[in-house]
């Protein structure tokens, strides 16, 4: 806690932040940033960096530029600008992992002239200092937060320019087009010979190919990175508790064929295929339950809406007059139809119990035994598509992993469509003109090479840790 850093919003205010998590650890990392980063480091480094190359370690003495009293024996490194992670002068203190310690780091260079970064102002000044476009920005903070090993693969696919660099050929090719039609609505006595509409017709068709080929892997990437919640639900002993252990792998819920023994909501995250995936299993629905159960049906049905996706469980081998009752709640909910317990009756018998699927809401009809392990690859199988897509879509990596890049490649293709659409009815080139200035502006936007409000900048940035 480095109360003596005062807080502000200057871009070229000298900044300071712990790099690593709070609590106790081996080493901990401070970095300071900014205007007077190298003669605040000498003032509480004693001078020790001057004659030491960008990158290297030093091992000295860090102390409190005021009070000279020594904060810790540790190592320092510096990096000059422009080449260093914010574009800055940049100096990192690497120090024994104390909060304690931490916290007089922090003071000492507050006392040097330092003010507390905000969170994510490190990677902004990196963003702003032409370091990273606003797409890498992001996927720092994706990668930071990656949950699963899919999720950090593309991340830093991302990191590394996956995205960037498709948009820039793809924004490359549609400048070259809308610079050819911005001189014919210079010059709109000549007519455009029939051979370039075409081939600007092309060139906006192959534009609007590549920008859908990176729409389609939103949805599987916004996945990866923020996951997704996937909730239980049906009647009383359908065997929901079961199949919630036997997903998770260990025995979270208590199961016994006594129905009614789940009274409130359990949920615990899987990796499903690179996607975290929230499970929860709710209390089993039942009119007139008594008081403490109805108070979990009560929380099982809030759940139902904040839902991804709803399994809803029925007992294969057992028909239940009120299933169909509590299925009617879910005409507008996404949702899978899952009987259970095939286990008790031969293979090739139908399910006793059977449900009308909601059109257009339901995304499936499927048979399972937690006991016999039947049918649980395919319902994981199902369950990934309806969350995630297919890698096949896009690509096998996620480019775009965010709802404002996905919003943005939507704008995109809008344009892009529009373009085309005009082209082939030979509309004024002017109108052509106006929508492939939209969509590249919206793919400029995915890259922060616009002028974005700060607003957009503020939201980007605040999904990050202090000191990123």
């Amino acid at each position: 806690m480095a109360r003596a850093l005062p807080s502000g919003a200057g871009r070229e205010d000298l900044i300071a932040a712990p790099a690593t998590a709070p609590g106790r650890a081996a080493i901990a990392i401070v970095r300071m940033s900014g205007k007077g980063a190298l003669q605040a480091a000498d003032r509480l480094f004693g001078g020790m960096l001057q004659g030491a190359g960008p990158g290297r370690l030093v091992l000295g003495t860090l102390r409190h530029p005021e009070t000279r009293g020594a904060v810790d024996s540790c190592l320092a490194v510096h990096w000059r600008a422009p080449r260093s992670y914010t574009g800055e002068d940049l100096v990192e203190f690497h120090l024994h992992g104390s909060p304690v310690v931490v916290e007089a780091a922090l003071e000492a260079c507050g006392a040097a002239g330092a003010r507390l970064a905000e969170a994510g102002e490190f990677t902004r000044r990196a963003y702003l200092n032409g370091r990273l476009d606003l797409a890498q920005a992001e996927a720092v903070a994706h990668l930071t937060q990656a949950r699963t090993e899919a999720g950090r693969r593309a991340a830093l696919a991302q990191l590394r320019g996956g995205l960037s660099r498709r948009l820039m050929e793809l924004r490359s090719a549609l400048v070259k087009t809308a610079a050819e039609l911005e001189a014919a609505i210079d010059y709109p006595e000549e007519d455009i010979p029939e051979p370039a509409v075409e081939r600007h017709l092309g060139a906006v068709r192959d534009a609007l190919k590549g920008v859908s080929s990176l729409l389609a892997t939103s949805r599987r990437g916004r996945a990866l990175h923020e996951g997704a919640r996937a909730v239980l639900a049906g009647r009383p002993n359908a065997g929901k508790s079961s199949l919630f252990n036997t997903l998770l792998g260990r025995e979270r819920a208590i199961v016994t064929p006594h129905p009614g023994t789940t009274r409130d909501t359990l949920e615990a995250t899987i990796d499903l295929g690179g996607v975290p995936l929230t499970l929860v299993d709710t209390a089993g629905l039942r009119p007139d339950p008594e008081e403490i159960e109805a108070l979990g049906i009560g929380r099982s049905r809030e759940e139902l809406l904040a839902a991804q996706v709803v399994l809803f469980l029925v007992d294969a081998m057992r028909p239940d007059p009120h299933a169909a009752e509590e299925y009617a709640a879910l005409a507008t909910l996404r949702h899978f139809i899952v009987y259970t317990k095939t286990d008790l009756a031969p293979a090739d018998s139908a399910p006793q119990a059977t449900l009308r699927p909601h059109e257009g809401t339901c995304a499936g009809e499927l048979r399972i035994s937690v006991k016999t392990r039947e049918g649980l690859d395919a319902l994981e199988t199902a369950l990934l598509r309806e969350i995630a897509g297919t890698e096949s879509e896009g690509g096998s990596l996620p480019a775009a992993a965010s709802a404002r890049q996905e919003e943005a490649l939507r704008r995109a293709a809008d344009g892009l469509e529009a373009a085309a659409r005009n082209l082939r009815e030979r509309a004024p080139v002017e109108l052509v003109s106006v929508d492939l200035t939209g969509a590249l502006s919206a793919m400029d936007s995915v890259l922060g090479l616009d002028s974005l409000d700060e607003d957009v900048l503020d939201a980007v940035f605040a999904t990050f840790c202090l000191g990123k």
